[in-house]
Order: structure tokens, then C-alpha cells, then sequence
């Protein structure tokens, strides 16, 4: 016969009962979960925290982020000195990061046109990927300048003077702009160098689309645990793909159908 008393906290069917509560330190019920307090408590915790979480979201709407950034590497303290400010005491002025400018944001400093803040390191891989330099033209403008012999060579091969991408409109040639309709082929084209491109015909005008580059994530876990303990350290590898922006706001992975594909009417979005 088991010396230990029942312990209000221990009876699931009592008003006291709690998984997590404390008790006399003489009962079954702490008898039986001694072994398991660290975890209990870690959980426990774990919980809080969560609820917590829970009740300050309760009222927040999840928005995507889709911009364009110009950024250079910089420390915490870098970025706190280019800004004239004192470090915070509990910050860390070694922390990597980037000085980021928002090229649609306000201007906020003299030196940059864009909104300039800092950026985590970690946060910004996570959230930007590089992209190449958007090409100028390098075809001569001049009416009357006289084709070279190599220039004349690139166009008997049906090449062209110009690096960039162009499109022919009335008869006339120029670089591609906003407004200017093309192919599907000059989509994805503009796509691969960081454009994001729709189609004039969508109903949904704030709907784009554009290329998610190869890269890894988290594993999410569901509730069985899906790939979670599969990849190292838990990121998982994905190939780069095309991402569609929908007209609610989500981003999704996207499978042209024949109609977009033969489509004339892409444009810059």
C-alpha cells in the first residue's frame, strides 16, 4: 500500500487539478512525474509563451512582403554610427547585417532616394536573394554612326548591338518599359533578370508574377512531423520555381496554362 496521500492537484476530476501545478512535494502525483519535471516544465513554459503569442496576434492581419532593395553589408554598430545614434546597452554592436534601402519607401537621409533602415543578417537571407544587374544598353543611339566591321559581322549573324532586352512598338525599337506588351518567352526573359511581370488581361491588377531562386527553408512541422528530421538541420533544399502574387495578397507556386503561354499581352507589373 503507497504511504503518499492524495493530492487535490493530482485529481483530474478536482477543480485545483493542473498538469503543471505545484503541490505538497508528498503526493502521487509528484511521485510519478518526478522524472519528468524539466520536460513538464519546459512545456509548460512553451505553452505561456504560446498563449501569449496567440492573444497579441488575435487582432493582427498576416501580410506578404514583395519589394526591391538596394543593400551592403554593415554591422549593428556600423549602422548606428552612419545614423548619428547611440547603441542601445542591449544590443550587440557585432551583429552582421545589411543597411538596406527601399527603393519605393520615403526618403529618410540625404545620401540615399529610398527608405534606409537595417536589416538582420539572418532575416535578410531569409527574405531577399540577389539579382543580377539590370543590363543597359550599349547599341549606339547616334543616328549617323557608321557600323563597324564587327558590328556589321554581329548583324549578318542575326545578333544584336544592343545587351539588353528590347521590344519593337509602331515599327520602332526600344528598351522594354512599363506598358509595352510581349511574349511569353520576353516574360520569362525579364523574369530571370528579378522582373516581375503580369498580363494586361488579368483581372486582378495587383496579381504578378516572378522567380523564387533555388534556396532551402525550415521545416514546417505538422502534426505528424512531416520532413522535420530528414534534412540537416532541418532546412529543406527547394529548386527555384515561379511564384505567382494573388490578387488576396498570397504568394503560391504557379503552373502556366496554354492560354498564358501563348499570350501577347505580358508587361512589366
Amino acid at each position: 500500500m503507497s504511504l503518499l496521500k492524495q493530492c487535490d492537484v493530482a485529481d483530474i476530476n478536482s477543480n485545483n487539478y493542473h498538469p503543471y501545478a505545484t503541490c505538497c512535494g508528498k503526493c502521487e502525483k509528484f511521485e510519478r512525474e518526478k522524472p519528468y519535471q524539466a520536460q513538464l516544465l519546459a512545456q509548460h513554459i512553451a505553452d505561456a509563451r504560446r498563449s501569449e503569442i496567440e492573444y497579441r496576434l488575435k487582432n493582427m492581419k498576416r501580410f506578404n512582403a514583395l519589394k526591391k532593395v538596394n543593400a551592403t553589408p554593415m554591422t549593428r554598430q556600423a549602422y548606428n554610427d552612419y545614423r548619428g545614434w547611440t547603441l542601445p546597452e542591449d544590443e550587440n554592436g557585432d551583429d552582421e547585417g545589411y543597411l538596406t534601402e527601399d527603393i519605393d519607401g520615403p526618403i529618410n537621409t540625404d545620401e540615399f532616394m529610398g527608405y534606409v533602415s537595417w536589416t538582420p543578417k539572418a532575416m535578410f537571407d531569409n527574405q531577399f536573394y540577389e539579382v543580377d544587374e539590370q543590363r543597359v544598353c550599349t547599341a549606339h543611339q547616334d543616328p549617323d554612326h557608321e557600323l563597324t566591321e564587327d558590328e556589321v559581322a554581329t548583324l549578318a549573324s542575326n545578333g544584336s548591338l544592343c545587351d539588353c532586352t528590347w521590344v519593337e512598338v509602331d515599327g520602332t525599337e526600344h528598351p522594354i518599359e512599363k506598358g509595352d506588351l510581349v511574349d511569353f518567352g520576353t516574360a520569362l526573359h525579364l523574369m530571370e533578370l528579378g522582373e516581375r511581370m503580369q498580363r494586361e488581361g488579368w483581372n486582378g491588377k495587383s496579381m504578378f508574377v516572378y522567380i523564387v531562386p533555388a534556396a532551402s527553408y525550415p521545416a514546417q512541422r505538422n502534426a505528424k512531423g512531416v520532413l522535420v528530421g530528414d534534412y540537416p538541420d532541418d532546412m529543406v533544399p527547394y529548386s527555384s520555381y515561379i511564384a505567382l502574387k494573388s490578387a488576396s495578397g498570397e504568394v503560391v507556386p504557379w503552373t502556366i496554362s496554354q492560354s498564358d503561354a501563348l499570350a501577347t499581352d505580358w508587361c512589366l507589373a
